[in-house]
């Protein structure tokens, strides 16, 4: 089965078993990048993170501390998907083990789920 052969209600329920099947990863992802934050305009470790995380997608950087990627053909329309990557100077006090190893900085506003949400949707569009 190819995805253009797919109706509407087809592919939104593949889309939605590839993305379950993805969901542990994506979370593992999550809690690594939540554990290492990283200040704005400082991302370049949450970057190499998130490529690393992406074997055998080609990958361009964009303002030093972005990067964006293709996934099908190579030309003709696309879709743009974004994710904040930075985090705030703030002191994690949330006692989860996956808190911020990293003093006053921690991901206090979802961006750490940003990402892992990102990855796993350009994962299961593949």
């Amino acid at each position: 089965m190819t995805w253009p052969s797919l109706t509407a209600a087809e592919l939104l329920a593949e889309l939605t078993r590839h993305l379950d099947e993805l969901m542990p990863q994506a979370n593992i992802l999550r809690r690594e990048i939540h554990r290492h934050p990283d200040l704005g305009y400082g991302e370049r470790a949450t970057v190499d993170r998130l490529r690393k995380a992406m074997p055998g997608m080609k990958v361009t950087r964009v303002a030093d501390t972005g990067f964006l990627t293709r996934v099908g053909a190579p030309t003709g329309p696309a879709v743009a998907v974004r994710a904040e990557l930075d985090a705030l100077p703030l002191t994690e006090e949330t006692g989860v083990p996956w808190a911020s190893v990293i003093p006053e900085v921690m991901h206090a506003c979802g961006h750490d789920v940003h990402m892992a949400a990102t990855w796993a949707l350009l994962q299961a569009a593949r």
